[in-house]
């Protein structure tokens, strides 16, 4: 034991004193180590500090109060609450449709309680009129101040007729702190404001109006339209189980001072927070590769730095160290720089977590709670970074001690010996690895329809399958590498002197060029899957929008008439155009009619038809994905989504047509709009290139579905289809003279509009307004710009894109550099032998371009495996990959690195009066 201990430190003193001289070369491991020991700390803090804690949810949920009361249900719905309430509650089996419960009413007489109440609000703006969220009851109570509200500046209101404002809302208004604002609706009257004050579980943009409790008509309100606290009695438990029987749960402080005993299924806080089943999977995916990313490339390190050393290791082995030392010297530097990687690697992530968390923070509490450093995880993290510098170091130092002593004390490399069976186990890896992924994919589906313990172990299993597969995968690959280099060098067998150079020398020295293809490929590989996931998620939200008009920057303003009328004047749609021009920067305007019921009678005959284009049966959209196959048809204007079969006729001109698709409409849709035809903006309605209008009566329409309704006649028009850029509510639009020809009474029902520049809010303030006071009905909103989603996909996908470029390029030209500096040998042979600049150049940027290119385009393809098993696994995240940036990644990497190469060689020819000794 003693001997082991003594060796042990012979060698640790051996590895540091090594890693001193070799300064340079352990900065880069240090470096290496620390990268993806910073991702995870700052993810281990920015997790955590994401997830109140109890103490924060007090504070920031009661503020000076004694407890918050919310109702949930009525009597007999079987609530039962954890120590917290909240959100933490389970509802038995309803026994009965008894109504709400006042929850003021059983607590004991005299129990002061505050009731926040809320709606909306419509007041006035310097331009127009805006319709804000209001907030009634005593907000701004001291019991509250600190907690759910904060009282910024001013005083507290007096006087029903004094509110405060936040500080968005102040603005939007165009007041100040005693001044007055207008409100609309519902009850038209002046308020005073007094001060400002905002909600902290609200953004720093929220616009919000507190008043007191008569703000807002109250009088069809439910007892769960408000949140309760009490100020100053305690609530105790046998008080929160009284309020749980009527449906109401409750947060006390009394109760979370001395919490009862609960059975387990009301112990909401014996599992994780913040780390769900597809958070474990894609967390377990990014540690496997991050361990086998810095793996390969500190390795790397670590092989080359045991080559440059093999003399030494030789010289120590001349006075009687054994292979069992020499492995030991170099695993002790492993162990060593690992230790400082960890180290380092950890307070990178904690400051760049904190600077997250100030970037990203929006005054709300909810974002942000408070840090929280979970230090026992951080030390295991640090001791991850240990463990990674110990795998990393194996391999060379199985490899250092396995040399010919006489051969390494003259200088002399120790030629490579291929092995014929490395590539046939890679083969099999790979197709193993393949195969455990799509299983994983499979296990997955299986688990989330699963409920229970079963369903846990099975999503376990998944995150295993999906997490493993790939690396085994991987590990075949670099077992290929040789084979697949080799194949590239027979293929260049004819070109240039220097591309042939640079291919026969990366295939005879795979020692320092595998290590370079597994790190470039496995940095794609987690850039492929991490853009791949990023821009599912984002599509997902993208899917949900509902688009009122084909595409950003458009606008709607559904017109107004009368109320005595059923349908506009011609002058009345004039006066709207008119007005829409003169308030908003409006570049072009078209009138869309629609061919609804247009009778002018109270009570239509069923003589009258109406004329309606019905989907066919047949028409399916992908639940998963609002584009259905290449026609963009499905959304939330789908058949499926809205749960319509039938669409009206809508009626227009060329321009309406352009601004309905969103782009310049074919020639061909023109010409059939002028002949007398249709356009059609579904591809399944024109089967043929004819689109059937089928005429229905009122009494037919009434049924709601008429699918399977005998139409009353049908016309049949030729068509042309011509996709809009997302699907709107008309689906064939025909001309004003087709309209006419045909016996259709179209009625004049929104005005299209595209802007020279997208319009203020002032503006469209006053476009309201103006647009109110024609048809009488002020405080409406008149004119919806689309904005589009939040289209977050390709906004994600390019910054993972420059990240993961930067990471990957870095990757990439440490490993081609760890590469020339094994070879700078040979780099020397070439310059003795009058190699000009230009060669050399040219076998670098090759050789870099051999290399990259084939981590790159193997990795990339890898990535995409487990986001297609995941994506049929779940309809969370159907495959949608981002292909431009997957273009640019695969292709930008050894572009790049070979650059780079290009530039950086080739310069100095070196020392070349050494020389090494011919074996």
């Amino acid at each position: 034991m003693r001997g082991r201990l003594a060796r042990w430190r012979v060698a640790l003193r051996i590895a540091r004193r090594s890693a001193l001289r070799s300064w340079g070369r352990s900065l880069l491991i240090v470096a290496l180590i620390a990268a993806p020991v910073a991702g995870l700390a700052a993810g281990a803090v920015l997790l955590p500090s994401a997830q109140s804690t109890r103490a924060e949810r007090v504070a920031n949920t009661l503020g000076h109060a004694q407890a918050k009361l919310t109702v949930v249900g009525r009597p007999g719905d079987g609530v039962r609450q954890g120590v917290e309430g909240g959100a933490d509650y389970v509802v038995g089996d309803a026994t009965g449709d008894a109504a709400q419960v006042d929850p003021r009413t059983l607590l004991p007489a005299g129990t002061r309680v505050l009731a926040i109440g809320g709606g909306a609000a419509v007041l006035r703006t310097p331009n127009g009129s805006t319709s804000l969220q209001a907030v009634t009851g005593p907000t701004w109570d001291p019991a509250l101040d600190g907690g759910p509200y904060e009282l910024l500046s001013g005083r507290r209101p007096a006087a029903a007729d004094e509110v405060l404002l936040s500080p968005a809302a102040l603005t939007r208004l165009g007041t100040q702190v005693g001044g007055t604002v207008r409100m609309l609706e519902p009850r038209p009257r002046t308020l005073h404001v007094v001060g400002t004050l905002r909600d902290r579980a609200e953004a720093r943009e929220a616009q919000v109006v507190f008043g007191a409790a008569g703000l807002l008509p109250a009088a069809d309100a439910t007892p769960d339209a408000f949140q309760y606290w009490v100020p100053d009695a305690p609530v105790d438990w046998a008080t929160v189980q009284r309020l749980n029987r009527a449906g109401t749960t409750v947060l006390s402080r009394a109760v979370l001072a001395d919490p009862p005993a609960l059975p387990a299924a009301l112990d909401f806080d014996g599992g994780s927070r913040f780390l769900n089943p597809a958070t474990t999977v894609l967390i377990g995916i990014a540690i496997a590769f991050s361990v086998l990313e810095v793996a390969l490339l500190a390795g790397a390190a670590f092989l080359v730095g045991a080559r440059l050393q093999q003399r030494a290791l030789a010289t120590v082995a001349t006075v009687g160290a054994d292979r069992a030392t020499l492995r030991q010297v170099v695993v002790g530097s492993g162990v060593v720089l690992g230790l400082l990687g960890g180290l380092v690697g950890v307070g990178l992530g904690i400051g760049g977590a904190v600077l997250v968390m100030r970037l990203t923070d929006d005054g709300s509490w909810n974002r942000w709670p408070g840090l929280h450093l979970e230090w026992p995880l951080l030390i295991g993290i640090v001791v991850f970074g240990v463990v990674v510098g110990w795998i990393a170091a194996l391999v060379p130092a199985r490899a250092a001690s396995r040399f010919d002593l006489v051969r390494a004390l003259r200088g002399a490399r120790t030629p490579q010996r291929i092995r014929a069976r490395r590539p046939v186990v890679g083969l099999v890896l790979v197709v193993v690895g393949i195969a455990a992924t799509l299983a994983g994919g499979a296990v997955l589906f299986g688990a989330l329809r699963q409920s229970g313990g079963g369903g846990t172990r099975a999503q376990l299993g998944a995150a295993a399958l999906l997490g493993g597969g790939p690396v085994v995968a991987q590990l075949g690959i670099v077992l290929c590498a040789g084979l697949l280099l080799r194949g590239v060098t027979r293929l260049l067998d004819r070109a240039p002197l220097g591309v042939r150079l640079a291919a026969r020398d990366t295939s005879r020295n795979l020692g320092r060029t595998v290590p370079a293809v597994a790190s470039v490929m496995t940095t794609v590989f987690l850039a492929s899957f991490a853009m791949c996931i990023a821009s599912t998620a984002a599509e997902q939200d993208d899917a949900a929008h509902f688009w009122v008009a084909p595409r950003p920057g458009l606008a709607v303003s559904q017109i107004g008439w009368s109320p005595d009328a059923t349908r506009p004047t011609a002058e009345e749609v004039r006066a709207w155009e008119g007005t829409l021009e003169r308030t908003l920067p409006v570049a072009r305007a078209a009138v869309l009619r629609d061919t609804r019921e247009g009778s002018d009678s109270e009570h239509p005959s069923d003589r009258e038809v109406q004329p309606i284009v019905r989907f066919p049966r047949d028409a399916v959209c992908d639940a998963r994905s609002s584009r259905d196959v290449a026609d963009r048809s499905c959304g939330p204007w789908s058949t499926a989504s809205s749960g319509s079969a039938q669409r009206t006729v809508g009626v227009g001109d060329a321009d309406a047509l352009a601004l309905l698709l969103g782009h310049a409409p074919s020639a061909a849709a023109v010409r059939a709009l002028e002949e007398g035809g249709a356009v059609s903006l579904r591809s399944d309605l024109a089967p043929g290139g004819v689109v059937p209008i089928d005429w229905f009566s009122p009494k037919q329409l009434a049924s709601g579905d008429v699918s399977t309704l005998a139409p009353r006649r049908t016309t049949r028009l030729p068509a042309v289809v011509d996709l809009p850029e997302h699907p709107v509510g008309t689906s064939v639009l025909v001309s004003s003279a087709t309209a006419k020809a045909l016996g259709m009474r179209p009625v004049a029902d929104t005005v299209l509009l595209s802007f020279a520049r997208p319009p203020t809010d002032a503006e469209r303030d006053g476009a309201d307004a103006a647009l109110g006071a024609l048809v009488n009905q002020p405080n409406s909103r008149w004119v919806q710009v689309e904005t589009g989603p939040a289209r977050l996909g390709p906004v994600i996908a390019w910054y993972v894109l420059l990240a993961c470029l930067l990471i990957a390029v870095a990757a990439g030209a440490t490993a081609i550099g760890l590469a020339r500096v094994d070879g700078r040998a040979d780099d020397l042979t070439l310059a003795s032998l009058g190699a000009a600049p230009r060669l050399r150049r040219t076998v670098a940027a090759v050789q870099a371009l051999v290399v990259c290119g084939l981590g790159a385009v193997v990795g990339g393809l890898l990535g995409l495996i487990p986001a297609i098993a995941i994506g049929g696994a779940t309809n969370s995240f159907p495959f949608s990959p981002p292909q431009a940036q997957l273009a640019l990644l695969i292709a930008g990497i050894p572009l790049a690195v070979a650059a780079g190469s290009w530039l950086l060689s080739g310069g100095r020819r070196g020392d070349l009066t050494r020389r090494t000794a011919i074996a």
